[in-house]
């Protein structure tokens, strides 16, 4: 039948983390948006993807992002112990490595992966995560067997 891309963008999502700025880790947070498009063959349903799957999955990122702080994993015992002590609470997102855009959107593409198993194996997805205004990081997901 031919070949499409669909795409759906998620709320906002307001978390923290904290990357180096000149040479010094700083705390700081953004609103993101992640997006998640898909392409694939249309299919006698005459679609890619129902946009509503799609949304679902987004939704459910978004609540686990928001209003947290992401960190990479190997920082998680730094994180714990300050949130003992922390006069607030800390919500922890702990990513696969720096709390980067990009790794953002490998940490999305994992989920999608457990969230829809099959799905990187039907069609080709890419995560797109906005960071603030005017940065944007693109981020293709592969199964895991092919990275």
């Amino acid at each position: 039948m031919g070949a499409g891309k669909v795409c759906v963008r998620s709320r906002p999502i307001n978390a923290a983390h904290y990357t180096p700025v000149d040479g010094v880790p700083r705390l700081h947070g953004h609103t993101f948006r992640v997006s998640l498009c898909v392409l694939g063959t249309i299919g006698k349903d005459g679609m890619v993807m129902d946009f509503g799957i799609i949304d679902r999955f987004l939704d459910k990122v978004s609540e686990e992002l928001n209003f947290s702080l992401l960190a990479p994993r190997g920082d998680r015992g730094v994180i714990e112990s300050l949130a003992r002590t922390a006069p607030f609470e800390i919500r922890a997102v702990y990513l696969p490595g720096p709390a980067t855009a990009e790794v953002l959107g490998l940490w999305v593409c994992e989920r999608l992966e457990q969230t829809l198993p099959d799905l990187l194996g039907k069609v080709r997805a890419y995560v797109i995560v906005d960071e603030g205004v005017g940065h944007r990081a693109v981020i293709e997901c592969l199964p895991k067997n092919t990275q």
